[in-house]
């Protein structure tokens, strides 16, 4: 009966370590957000997080009884898929794989949602350039 109670004992911290795991996500997201949110309405006061580097040291110098090296790539994972949220994906020239892809037409900064077929034509006909290419919604 002790061994049961334990195993449910066991079971329940996991269940609870998971849920605080997801909630921890949760706020890392909102907070990349919420950051970007006050960059963009106050540009001259933004002051930006550490660099990525010292995120994942100090997530290393944390944790106690999982392993350091699985801590690195996921705190890289992390970080990766919280700037995704606020930061558009530059895609490249050539080898393009978004579905939708948005181009700056002729300088005036007019924004044309095109298929990735039509992206290099515009770009080798001066309609676009690589800065003016970027991913949405992916």
């Amino acid at each position: 009966m002790v061994d049961e109670e334990r195993l449910a004992e066991v079971r329940k911290a996991l269940e609870a370590a998971d849920s605080a795991l997801a909630a921890a996500l949760d706020a890392r997201a909102q907070a990349t957000k919420d950051l970007a949110a006050l960059a963009a309405a106050i540009p001259d006061r933004y002051q930006p997080l550490r660099a990525e580097e010292a995120i994942v040291q100090r997530a290393r110098g944390l944790v106690r009884a999982f392993p350091r090296e699985p801590t690195e790539r996921i705190f890289r994972e992390v970080i990766s898929a919280c700037e995704a949220l606020v930061a558009p994906r530059r895609v490249p020239g050539q080898g393009l794989q978004a579905a939708d892809v948005a181009r700056v037409v002729g300088g005036r900064g007019e924004r044309q949602v095109v298929g990735v077929a039509g992206v290099r034509p515009a770009v080798l006909a001066g309609h676009a350039g690589e800065a003016g290419v970027e991913a949405q919604g992916h």
